[in-house]
């Protein structure tokens, strides 16, 4: 494979697969062009920050906020750890519980805690 990709032997021999002159120089001028954009457009393209354009933002504050856990997530985090929560879905006539995968407890509980 590395041979293929930097063996420079068939070059110009058509005949054997090899790439043509052309092609290479047609390539060249591509990324000469896209370099040449760049270089051309990068003034222009500005990444700006909120703070750099208000000034008179205040400094964001973070509040965590602890909740406890409710019945029904209690409840299906003990179906998790069993493994039967799928059973239990489709037995209640939820249809949508046949998609739950059961392979991954830990997403299982996150997805139960997240999404009350």
């Amino acid at each position: 494979v590395f041979q293929s990709w930097f063996g420079f032997k068939d070059i110009g021999q058509a005949s054997h697969g090899g790439t043509k002159e052309d092609e290479i120089l047609m390539e060249q001028r591509k990324n000469q062009t896209v370099s040449k954009l760049h270089s051309i457009l990068r003034p222009f393209l500005l990444r700006r920050i909120k703070t750099d354009v208000l000034l008179d933002l205040p400094p964001k504050k973070e509040v965590v906020v602890y909740s406890g856990v409710s019945k029904l997530q209690a409840g299906y985090a003990e179906l998790i750890e069993k493994g039967v929560l799928r059973d239990t879905l489709v037995s209640q006539g939820i249809e949508q519980g046949r998609t739950l995968s059961q392979t991954n407890k830990q997403m299982n509980h996150r997805k139960n805690i997240n999404h009350p």
